[in-house]
């Protein structure tokens, strides 16, 4: 989680247009903590977000997930959808879910309730992809009302509502971080999530047109540093932070 430094100190921000770029603003910033890893499958079970729960894959031959409580108490069997994938999570404190391949070889977010006998609910998910480290998994969703993106198997952005996404999803080379282009009522906008758990770890610039053309692409110019150009030598904009341990 991120400390108050951080909270209170982190949108010291810098920009600049055509490559052209000022030395980045020195921010009194704590340090980023490692991508709040993907839970592993385990017998000891995977943790609700409040920690009162926990949820496992059974070992017999169906694929069942059983949730407890914290005292080991047995709470609810799950039967998992065919082809259900071997990672399951919390994506809120009353469902788990996991992802699986659909009848037509693509991809959705399957969640069940934990407090219930409801139907579970089934979502297309796209631009499925895993960290550098592999520790680490986003995708996309959509509806009518917009997309909105998951990383380890919880809504992150937009913070609330939905959004449009633009573009590739970016990694930053030490897996920490994300970056995008989204697309609100109020103009395109570049987006690094430093912190996934904390919304006051959210970086975002408004983008300039020529920053929006056909055929540029998002590159990580350093863990600090994020450009929009044909190449990460050819910037149109570039954007950077820096940190104060």
């Amino acid at each position: 989680m991120a400390s108050h430094s951080f909270l209170a100190a982190l949108i010291c921000l810098v920009a600049s247009l055509g490559g052209c770029a000022h030395e980045p603003a020195t921010c009194p910033v704590a340090a980023t903590p490692p991508c709040a890893t993907a839970s592993k499958v385990t017998l000891r079970g995977i943790p609700s977000p409040n920690h009162l729960k926990r949820a496992y894959w059974s070992s017999s031959t169906a694929k069942l997930a059983v949730v407890t409580g914290n005292d080991g108490r047995e709470l609810a069997r799950i039967k998992a959808l065919p082809n259900a994938d071997e990672q399951l999570f919390w994506p809120d404190i009353d469902h788990i879910g996991y992802l699986k391949a659909s009848n037509d070889g693509a991809r959705v977010l399957v969640m069940h309730s934990v407090v219930g006998n409801q139907s579970p609910e089934i979502t297309p998910v796209y631009d499925l992809q895993w960290s550098p480290q592999h520790d680490c998994f986003v995708f996309v969703t959509r509806t009518q009302a917009g997309e909105a993106l998951w990383i380890n198997g919880r809504k992150i952005w937009p913070r609330n509502g939905y959004t449009h996404l633009r573009g590739d999803l970016v990694w930053s080379p030490n897996g920490h971080s994300l970056s995008f282009v989204d697309l609100p009522a109020n103009g395109p906008r570049l987006v690094v999530l430093v912190e996934f758990d904390d919304a006051n770890g959210d970086l975002t610039w408004p983008l300039p047109k020529d920053a929006t053309q056909p055929g540029l692409r998002l590159f990580w110019a350093s863990e600090s540093k994020v450009v929009i150009g044909e190449s990460a030598l050819r910037p149109k904009f570039a954007a950077g932070w820096e940190r104060l341990d």
